[in-house]
């Protein structure tokens, strides 16, 4: 039997960089797995997961929507392959921020699944300076995703004072809902919370029914492939660009910074190697990756961007070895 942990948490709350620390302390003689979900249709987070540079570690994407909204039936079968098949000791699944845990949960205990998973505390990332913000604290999923939740996750402690933390117990009393563990990050981070008696919320709040990217994109004659999906009240963007692109480094940072969104992804190709950037709540970050095998861009807006100009903003900062002189006459 595997044992399953559901890791959400709200857009930008830092799920990936925690699971990337869980990832990193992996025993060696097992095996595990993670399931990602990501709410636009390119496929970001595997690469970044991957980068954690464990061995022996599966990583599985279903990119585009919720697990088990726009993706169900991809969500069941990949689901299957690992338990089924790869049978590993520990499997994560990540949703998306927009993704719905309830109904997450809900699969992994069906019948289908019940006799291959044992259950670990559902974790969810919350930062607590959001829960004064009626943009998140009136938005259904982000509620649903403290509800369902066994540990709660204060993300991003080390940016406020250590008393910030207790606005989450506040919160929880607030809307009824039953105290339960609030870890500080840096506690999460040190091993991913086992089985235990705590897990008691996932399984009250159910309802009654019950390769790192995944997408092979077509590029265009630039060697461009574009996609968007809109939900929730959030547009998705993404753009996959050829392997023969290669961008500068700093010339994307400050045509990254111009772009208006809520949300930045991207893993680029550049002469420096591969580098991931991130933007979040008005800060702009990036690391350093071991390769991408292409360059990948998703934005998270309120109002679509113009794609075209996006692209041609992001193609006049790449060279492209398709079309370099050949030299060796």
């Amino acid at each position: 039997m595997t044992q399953v942990q559901v890791i959400t948490g709200f857009l930008g709350a830092g799920k990936t960089t925690l699971l990337q620390h869980w990832l990193s302390r992996k025993p060696v003689a097992e095996h595990w797995a993670v399931l990602v979900n990501e709410f636009g249709e390119l496929g970001l987070d595997g690469a970044l997961l991957g980068a954690a540079g464990a061995d022996d570690i599966t990583i599985k994407e279903v990119p585009g929507g919720c697990l088990c909204c726009a993706n169900g039936l991809p969500f069941a079968l990949a689901l299957q392959h690992l338990l089924g098949r790869l049978k590993p000791h520990r499997l994560f699944i990540e949703p998306s921020g927009l993704g719905h845990p309830r109904e997450i949960l809900a699969v992994l205990q069906s019948p289908q699944f019940e006799n291959f998973v044992s259950l670990a505390p559902t974790v969810t990332l919350v930062d607590p300076r959001k829960l004064d913000d009626a943009r998140y604290t009136d938005h259904a999923i982000f509620n649903q995703q403290i509800a369902v939740a066994d540990v709660l996750v204060a993300a991003k402690s080390d940016l406020y004072p250590a008393d910030t933390i207790a606005r989450i117990a506040e919160y929880l009393a607030a809307c009824g809902w039953p105290a339960r563990p609030v870890l500080d990050v840096v506690a999460a981070q040190a091993l991913p919370p086992q089985t235990s008696a705590i897990r008691r919320a996932s399984q009250d709040l159910l309802p009654d029914a019950a390769p790192l990217l995944t997408l092979a994109p077509r590029y265009n004659a630039e060697g461009v492939f574009y996609t968007s999906r809109s939900a929730e009240g959030f547009c998705a963007q993404g753009w996959a660009f050829h392997p023969a692109l290669v961008f500068d480094a700093s010339a994307l940072e400050l045509a990254f910074a111009a772009l208006p969104c809520e949300r930045l992804k991207a893993v680029m190709r550049t002469p420096e190697g591969a580098i991931a950037f991130n933007f979040v709540d008005g800060v702009m970050s990036q690391r350093s990756l071991a390769e991408t095998p292409d360059s990948r861009l998703e934005l998270l807006t309120h109002t679509p961007l113009d794609a075209a100009v996006v692209t041609d903003t992001l193609l006049a900062l790449a060279s492209d070895d398709r079309r370099a002189p050949d030299t060796s006459a």
